[in-house]
């Protein structure tokens, strides 16, 4: 392989044309200087662009042995021609030194001396306006991909709990992002746009097909973004926070508050209140995808909900939403259920199914009262009779049940969006209007939910009265009756006063008149009530909102908690007159509940020894640590009406010589075997000469350990299959050093539970139960507990047994069709066996 570039060099130059080049370095100075000054100028040039054309070559055969189709034997050819090339320029380099040195007085010839053989080493400036691109692409690909994270993230809701998301927050980042990536992608095209439209202008000499395909692609990505953009910023837009909640559960449960409709799982501040009223939805991407396949080829003919209180809703196929919806009550956890009524289409059986859908937890209620018959749950509204009607509304157990701090509440019982009444509990309304009222009420102390209920008041077949009153002295009080839409003809009134204390009837007036004069008897809370007859002898009654008259003794409602070395939480006490306490020191708390009548200038006080305590929150607090007698006072007074009341509590200490206190944990329920932590370690001796030397224990299983030094011991118990019994009563005798003795129970029995052993076989590569021959079939079982062997049989004469859970997971191929049963049974040390079958069908 000889390189023709040698061959025209050799007779392109006849100098070296009869040498080799190991003789052209030998240039003669004689020689050179025989020729003229132009002929010496001549070869200079001559020589510098052989030069040229030898670094020309070089770069070329460089490039050719960076080739990988050429063989060895080629490489070393091309390695040769390579070695000549250095070899000929290195000549032409002496000889051009040669020349330049032996021209003397003439004028410096510039001889492109730095010519050199490029190594296999380039140098690239980087453009700045490419740079910019590749950030713009680069930041353009981020937001994109940000998009793209956060949209995985509200489709797999159980990912956003681990990243501290939640599934709003979400949504707004999503859309951010995705406004952004086609913002960018916006004003990309319409630079991509101006940009080749003012070249196509301004260009004269240059081909301009190049921007009129500049212009055809920035237009079609401005098409293609704004079509795009505005669909998905709709789609998103249509993004509901309920739909990712938990895409696990089958139902949705909303209800409607006074202002909106809030799903129970969106937002962990939203508790249910008893009475509500819960809608219901079906996800019907759960029910296709979890339930249809496991009915088979099916028609759906009806599809109801059991709302677990008694109520069934039916849900329109259409939309998958059920009508109307169910009332609830009570606080309770309901169970939830469908019934799906449905066509095999295979046999044309009309069957029916029940699928579990979890339970329903309404976490409160407000009790509620009225003073005439008893109250209706209809189907969607709470009915209190006729009107004029009392309604009594109590929400202490929602404080109770949700541990707020502060009584705080705000009643809007007529529906107007005014407040009737606020921070008080109990409330009472007059309803004197017949028609249907939505009862609001908020907790600030909770949430900032407005609940609500439908009231219906029903219609009077007699005249309605309302009853108003005016305060004439301290007791006495001007009553007078109205009638709010008529004027009977009635000639005498019946006026009957009600302690509301005791719900009793303290005294009756009769008079010719709607209005009457009244002393009340003495301070408390009373109403009044008329009864009237029409000309038509129908009777007709009302009843007056609540009378209260100051007390000149308040009545004070407290409760009493103490805490001892032995019980670090608190425990409450009955109120009485006096406590009697065990071991000192004891911490003592006495809370302030409730004081009638109210007021706002009341002063609360406790005393321990005519000593005050301090209190928070109408919360006192003093510890007894002396084995002495102490009298407690709490005190009640209103400096404005001069008055006040004062209650004693006598406390005495009586310690017992031996206090004991035995722990169970972690539990006194739970399933066989359960491991039981008896801690007898709190147990005191008050004799300070005296100590605790042995604990005996019974755990009344069979086993028994006496006379041992250890306080705290460890005990596992098995539920009994034979004698079918769980209930064990452990028990502690201590013995101490001066023979004292005491029998310690555990304070309750020790529930063992049967223990629950479940098993099922899952085809998790044909979850259809349908293979075709050939096909490699995925086994796995679903098993409780740790097994002591696992026998399988796949119908197709193969069978499989194990140790523990070696075979859980296991494959099969089915060459035959047919419809196999495949089994496996479960044995265990301590449990039942379990069996469990599913069939497999292979085509």
């Amino acid at each position: 392989m000889v390189d023709p570039f040698f061959q025209n060099n050799v007779q392109n130059n006849p100098q070296w044309s009869n040498q080799n080049p190991s003789t052209q370095n030998n240039v003669s100075t004689d020689n050179v200087w025989s020729s003229d000054q132009n002929n010496i100028n001549a070869q200079i040039q001559q020589i510098t662009q052989q030069q040229e054309e030898i670094q020309k070559k070089h770069q070329q055969l460089k490039e050719l042995y960076d080739d990988k189709s050429l063989s060895a034997d080629q490489k070393s050819q091309v390695v040769e021609q390579l070695q000549k090339l250095v070899q000929l320029y290195n000549q032409n380099k002496q000889a051009l030194a040669t020349l330049t040195t032996n021209i003397s007085g003439q004028k410096e010839i510039h001889v492109n001396k730095n010519i050199q053989v490029k190594q296999n080493k380039h140098r690239r400036k980087v453009s700045f306006k490419w740079l910019l691109i590749g950030c713009a692409v680069l930041f353009v690909f981020l937001v994109w991909w940000l998009a793209a994270v956060f949209y995985y993230l509200i489709q797999n809701p159980n990912q956003l709990s681990s990243v501290g998301i939640n599934p709003s927050t979400a949504i707004q980042l999503l859309q951010t992002f995705a406004t952004i990536f086609f913002g960018l992608l916006f004003f990309a095209s319409l630079w991509l746009l101006i940009t080749n439209f003012y070249r196509l202008i301004v260009s004269k000499n240059k081909k301009k097909i190049w921007y009129v395909l500049g212009i055809i692609v920035g237009f079609i990505i401005l098409v293609a973004t704004l079509i795009f953009g505005a669909r998905t910023l709709n789609t998103l837009k249509d993004i509901q926070v309920d739909d990712f909640v938990d895409t696990n559960r089958l139902l949705k449960p909303y209800i409607q508050l006074k202002d909106n409709t809030a799903y129970i799982w969106s937002d962990t501040s939203l508790v249910t209140i008893a009475p509500a009223n819960m809608f219901f939805t079906l996800s019907t991407d759960i029910f296709n995808k979890q339930i249809v396949p496991q009915l088979w080829d099916i028609t759906i003919q009806n599809i109801t909900l059991d709302c677990g209180n008694g109520q069934d809703l039916n849900m329109d196929l259409q939309n998958a939403t059920f009508q109307w919806a169910c009332l609830y009550q009570n606080k309770w956890n309901y169970p939830l259920k469908l019934l799906v009524k449905y066509i095999n289409n295979q046999t044309s059986e009309q069957l029916d199914t029940e699928i579990p859908s979890g339970e329903l937890p309404i976490n409160s209620q407000i009790d509620i009262r009225s003073n005439q018959w008893d109250i209706i749950f209809s189907k969607n509204e709470i009915i209190v009779w006729q009107n004029p009607v009392k309604v009594t509304y109590d929400a202490s157990d929602v404080f109770k049940d949700f541990q707020l701090p502060d009584y705080n509440i705000i009643w809007d019982a007529d529906g107007d969006g005014v407040a009737d009444k606020s921070d008080i509990t109990t409330y009472t309304h007059l309803y004197t209007w017949a028609k249907l009222y939505y009862v609001n009420m908020r907790f600030p102390w909770l949430n900032n939910y407005l609940y609500s209920f439908p009231l219906r008041v029903e219609q009077s077949d007699v005249p309605v009265a309302d009853i108003q009153y005016t305060q004439i002295s301290e007791n006495q009080y001007n009553i007078n009756a109205s009638f709010l839409d008529t004027n009977p003809d009635i000639s005498e009134y019946l006026f009957n006063i009600i302690d509301k204390k005791s719900n009793q009837q303290i005294d009756s007036i009769v008079s010719e008149t709607p209005s009457i004069n009244y002393t009340f008897p003495g301070n408390g809370t009373y109403a009044v009530q008329m009864i009237f007859v029409t000309q038509e002898w129908k009777q007709g009654s009302a009843e007056s909102q609540n009378i209260v008259i100051w007390w000149s003794e308040f009545q004070i409602s407290y409760d009493i908690y103490i805490k001892t070395p032995t019980t670090p939480q608190f425990e409450k006490m009955q109120n009485t007159s006096e406590i009697k306490l065990k071991e000192i020191p004891t911490i003592i708390k006495i809370d302030i509940t409730n004081i009638v009548p109210s007021s706002p200038t009341l002063q609360k006080k406790v005393y321990i020894d005519w000593s005050p305590i301090i209190s928070t929150n109408d919360s006192f607090q003093t510890t007894i640590d002396e084995n002495k007698d102490y009298n407690l006072q709490i005190s009640v007074s209103d400096p404005n009406r001069d008055t006040s009341t004062q209650q004693d509590i006598k406390i005495s200490v009586d310690r017992d010589d031996i206090i004991w206190n035995l722990l169970v944990s972690p539990d006194t329920v739970w399933v066989s075997p359960f491991t039981v932590k008896f801690d007898a370690s709190t147990t005191t001796i008050n004799d300070p000469q005296d100590e605790i030397v042995y604990f005996s224990r019974d755990y009344w299983d069979g086993e028994a350990q006496n006379n041992i030094s250890q306080s705290i011991v460890s005990h596992t118990y098995n539920y009994d299959f034979d004698s079918e019994n769980g209930t064990f009563y452990p028990k502690v005798i201590i013995k101490t050093k001066k023979w004292r003795e005491l029998t310690i129970w555990s304070g309750t029995m020790i529930l063992v539970k049967k223990p629950t052993v479940s098993l099922s076989i899952n085809i998790d590569s044909h979850p259809a139960q349908v293979a075709n021959i050939w096909d490699k079939v995925d086994f796995s079982l679903d098993i409780d507990w740790l097994p002591e062997t696992i026998l399988r049989n796949f119908a197709n004469w193969n069978t499989l047994e194990c140790n523990g859970r070696e075979c859980v997971d296991s494959s099969q191929i089915y060459d035959t069709p047919w419809e196999y049963n495949i089994s496996a049974e479960v044995s265990y040390t301590d449990k039942p066996s379990v069996k469990w079958n599913i069939t497999l069908v292979v085509q």
